[in-house]
């Protein structure tokens, strides 16, 4: 009886710890059935993202196509020079995947119409070969509002953007953004459009030194080739690294500007020989009293002032470095002003 007894206790425990295996076997294939289905959920956007970007390019190569204003189609082939372009030899990302899904949107309804850059703030891609080094070079073009293709007098603006930290170096980054639903990357005169604006890659965020500064140069003669501006209405400023860029940029053809605006900067290794070359130079500084460089921005100020520049400045009080507004708004309407 006892040896009956223990022989159905011994087959309870079996079938309770071959229950608990069985068990905790089925967990371990839920929890790895969930896993696999996580996957599938991540790739799965990958896929449409993939088809977004066939679309897009298939899109934009009709548009092309259709457009009769030469730079409309010149837009869109540039559009997609840049987004299969291969020789910056930048992996195609998440971001890219995003943004391409947000300019199939764009250009699926007001992107494809004229009217949106000739009268709104969205700006025209235009890309040339760099005859330098034989890669593609990229700038944003913005037009006056409303745009008349006869106008041979619209004063010029050139605008140096400033350091993302290496986002830049991405173009599709820096170019796509504008497109996209949200944090569409325009500055104020993309939507003052007061007269023909561009805003170049610059090969991103390489300081305009070296290769990036001979871009802006090619730039402004890719440029120079489609439109006529004003002689005596050319604006140059920047923002940051912009800014920096803009102060030795400048000094290479100074009769060419007839006023120069730095936001938050330059001031880092200014001599008093280049701030002699701004002699009798309209100059507009501005820059927030908590940022780090304030005391050398200050420094390149007084250099200016010294050297017989036309400075007028702005410290803003409370304010680290950020590109305000307010402030674009006050640099407009003074070089505005300006005539030679």
């Amino acid at each position: 009886m006892h040896k009956k007894n223990a022989v159905i206790i011994i087959l309870i425990f079996l079938v309770i710890c071959l229950n608990n295996r069985l068990m905790a076997k089925s967990s371990h294939l839920s929890s790895h059935t969930t896993f696999i289905s996580g996957l599938t959920s991540q790739k799965e956007p990958s896929k449409i993202k993939k088809k977004d970007l066939s679309k897009l390019l298939k899109l934009l190569s009709k548009l092309e196509s259709k457009a009769e204003d030469p730079l409309f189609k010149m837009h869109f082939k540039s559009l997609r020079t840049m987004i299969e372009d291969t020789t910056y030899g930048i992996p195609w990302g998440t971001n890219d995947s995003l943004w391409v899904s947000d300019a199939l949107v764009f250009f699926k309804k007001e992107g494809s119409l004229w009217n949106t850059y000739s009268n709104g703030s969205k700006p025209l891609i235009m890309s040339f070969v760099s005859p330098t080094d034989g890669k593609n070079s990229y700038y944003q073009l913005y037009l006056p509002k409303p745009f008349d293709p006869n106008k041979k007098d619209y004063p010029f603006y050139m605008e140096l953007h400033g350091s993302g930290g290496g986002k830049n170096d991405n173009p599709r980054k820096m170019l796509l953004q504008p497109y996209q639903a949200e944090k569409p990357g325009i500055t104020l005169q993309g939507y003052r459009g007061d007269g023909l604006y561009i805003k170049p890659w610059g090969r991103g965020d390489q300081g305009y030194k070296d290769q990036a500064e001979s871009d802006i140069y090619e730039c402004l003669e890719h440029f120079g080739k489609l439109f006529q501006t004003d002689e005596k209405r050319q604006y140059l400023y920047g923002f940051s690294m912009g800014s920096m860029g803009a102060f030795r940029i400048a000094q290479k053809d100074m009769d060419r500007w007839t006023a120069i605006g730095f936001y938050s900067g330059p001031g880092r290794d200014i001599t008093r020989e280049q701030a002699d070359l701004y002699k009798d130079k309209p100059v507009w500084i501005a820059w927030g009293e908590e940022e780090k460089r304030a005391e050398e921005i200050k420094a390149m100020r007084d250099y200016l002032i010294e050297a017989g520049a036309d400075v007028e400045w702005y410290e803003v009080k409370d304010t680290g470095h950020k590109y305000l507004s307010d402030y674009q708004e006050k640099l407009m309407g003074w070089m505005n002003e300006k005539t030679k």
